[in-house]
């Protein structure tokens, strides 16, 4: 139990730090999911789906040969010496193009369940890393990929008819979760973008996997906007 303490801070810290170098746009989003677990074993339970909310950022890198995806501008402007017959210094952009790139999200995750009237909320940090391949479209970019995640949890209750209690700990789960990310969004060209993801937990959070083991199963349903947009808007003021 202590290792995993160490180890997920530190891999959610060195994933933050690779994709705040690599990043080419990025986006404020929130999510509302549905959530419960996968058990089995002689004390695993059904659950049913509990709801959750998330505020996540995210950052999408260019894969494409020259960077063109998510190029919209008209014409770019150049900053070296002028050429006498272009004064202005600017010259048409080239087509933007469909390609691959890597689509990196962090930030924090409810995670839960329903089971027998009571609730389960469990908060994680997460940070998820998903190849896509992207789509230009006349209005945006369509876009979907999948790729690994991993989540350490920060806090988290069980509430039941007359109290509640950590869900963390040796009578409930271990923090550490990890898993795979499927993700599909469209991204308008205005900022705007709407997208679904799925968490499929692969990591078994159980205490006792020899009585029961417990895996996350999350959906969610994200609207988000770009940051780069919001923070040129606060430039110009």
């Amino acid at each position: 139990m202590r290792k995993s303490c160490i180890v997920a801070p530190a891999a959610l810290a060195l994933l933050l730090v690779f994709s705040f170098s690599s990043c080419t746009t990025w986006e404020i989003a929130a999510s509302y999911d549905r959530s419960k677990d996968g058990e089995k074993g002689p004390s695993g339970e059904t659950a049913q789906y509990n709801p959750g909310f998330n505020a996540i950022v995210e950052v999408l890198d260019d894969l494409s040969d020259g960077g063109l995806i998510w190029y919209y501008d008209d014409k770019v402007k150049f900053e070296e010496v002028p050429d006498p017959w272009n004064p202005e210094r600017y010259y048409a952009a080239k087509k933007a193009v469909n390609g691959f790139g890597l689509v990196t999200s962090a930030g924090y995750v409810e995670k839960g369940r329903q089971v027998f009237g009571a609730s389960e909320h469990l908060s994680y940090l997460e940070v998820s890393e998903a190849v896509a391949y992207m789509h230009q479209m006349s209005g945006g970019v369509l876009y979907g990929g999948l790729g690994p995640y991993i989540a350490y949890g920060i806090g988290g209750k069980v509430n039941y008819s007359g109290g509640s209690e950590p869900v963390f700990g040796s009578d409930g789960y271990k923090r550490f979760d990890a898993g795979l990310h499927f993700l599909g969004e469209y991204r308008f060209k205005m900022g705007v973008s709407v997208g679904i993801g799925y968490d499929l937990g692969l990591y078994d959070k159980s205490t006792d996997p020899s009585d029961y083991t417990s895996r996350n199963r999350t959906m969610m349903v994200e609207v988000g906007y770009s940051l780069d947009k919001i923070l040129k808007a606060v430039r110009k003021k």
